[in-house]
């Protein structure tokens, strides 16, 4: 068993099994996803409150991708059932991915290269519109990034909190920059402010392992758990990870005696785990 994931369960096991009861994002009972030769997933059953950062970990291909995008209704093939924030995806998987949005993820909705970043943003405010207003200003296009920008350096400066520096470093978007010439987490930030444009409750950010640089995946983790209350009052945010050693060291600095129950909660299903469970992990506020 790798050594990041025996101090997950470590640390699980000094926990309550369950999350902080109230409103939940997702609740799922016996919900697996099959393809057309296996399944992918094996039952398992979740309660995600509201506001909570739902992290999925797992080996390649243990199924994580095919996980988020059934619970955001972008992925046929599952069975159990399973409600986003109160829709079954049963015969509402529209209006769950009307409340959902994926930040980019290559199998489905990857970035285009070949624009900059001005006209993505451009692009995902166009899809925004109704279908007769095609076309969208170039000071719609520039409010928006000035309003990116500012939600950046806001989860920024938090994050930079919960790393204990002035600031995470977070990279500020510039509208002229190609997509191709981006860094990885600039990239990255890229994807989840254009989701965010239609303001979801539910934002997927799938395998955050893609980010090959340490510090990057640090500040990446420490932006997700910072950006549910960066104006998102009721952000949920699903994400997943090959190996999060990088998030449970940020919550490892948590201080149980000197903070508050959390109102926010970080929940964890380990796929590679015998019989996955959903947990609830500490994290700083």
């Amino acid at each position: 068993m790798p050594r990041t994931t025996r101090r997950w369960m470590e640390l699980c096991m000094t926990l309550d099994s369950a999350c902080e009861p109230g409103d939940l994002a997702i609740q799922a009972r016996n919900f697996s996803v099959r393809n057309r030769r296996q399944t992918v997933i094996g039952a398992v059953t979740l309660d995600v409150p509201v506001g909570a950062l739902f992290v999925v970990a797992g080996r390649f291909a243990s199924g994580k991708t095919a996980l988020l995008l059934a619970l955001a209704g972008r992925l046929r093939g599952f069975a159990g059932t399973a409600t986003v924030f109160g829709h079954p995806l049963h015969g509402g998987g529209g209006q769950v991915r009307h409340l959902s949005a994926l930040a980019e993820t290559p199998i489905v909705n990857r970035l285009d290269d070949d624009l900059t970043v001005e006209r993505q943003l451009a692009a995902a405010l166009v899809l925004r519109q109704p279908w007769y207003k095609p076309l969208v200003s170039r000071k719609a296009v520039a409010l928006c990034l000035i309003r990116v920008n500012a939600l950046v350096r806001q989860v920024d400066a938090r994050a930079g909190e919960i790393l204990e520096k002035s600031a995470a470093g977070l990279p500020r978007l510039t509208g002229t920059d190609r997509i191709v010439d981006l860094q990885p987490l600039d990239r990255a930030i890229l994807g989840v402010v254009v989701a965010l444009i239609g303001r979801p409750r539910l934002l997927i950010v799938d395998d955050v392992d893609t980010l090959r640089d340490t510090a990057d995946r640090t500040r990446a983790w420490a932006a997700l758990l910072t950006l549910r209350t960066a104006g998102w009052h009721d952000l949920t945010i699903a994400a997943s990870g090959q190996d999060p050693r990088e998030l449970l060291e940020i919550l490892d600095r948590v201080d149980d005696d000197s903070q508050p129950v959390p109102t926010r909660p970080v929940c964890l299903l380990d796929l590679d785990s015998a019989e996955p469970t959903l947990t609830t992990l500490p994290r700083k506020a």
